[in-house]
């Protein structure tokens, strides 16, 4: 696979999206209509940017964007106020956003 219609936006009772192991390199806006999405694993894909759509998945509690080459993630991911597990290993990552420090549900990172 390597893009992801637009069209995702319809898809209004979506709870999981695995989009791992692909050749994804861009995430349309349109996934941050997705808000019922408990659950998104992006990892081995080609994503350059943190999708800002994803700061608008405000059910989120699982999030995967690992193995992609992502350089910074969104001052805006403060905002995922349930997200428990963000896993981005393995990017480009030099800083992370002090706004992490807002996810009080957040039991596990991985930014190795």
């Amino acid at each position: 696979l390597d893009e992801v219609a637009e069209d995702i936006r319809n898809l209004v009772l979506l709870k999981t999206l695995n989009l791992r192991n692909n050749i994804i390199d861009h995430i349309p806006e349109s996934i941050g209509k997705l808000q019922d999405l408990k659950w998104l694993d992006v990892s081995y894909n080609k994503l350059l940017l943190f999708p800002t759509a994803f700061c608008a998945l405000g059910s989120i509690i699982y999030m995967d964007i690992s193995r992609n080459k992502i350089a910074a993630l969104h001052e805006n991911i403060g905002d995922l106020q349930l997200l428990e597990h963000l896993r981005a290993a393995f990017n480009n990552l030099t800083q992370l956003p002090q706004t992490l420090g807002k996810l009080q549900h957040l039991h596990s990172l991985d930014v190795s």
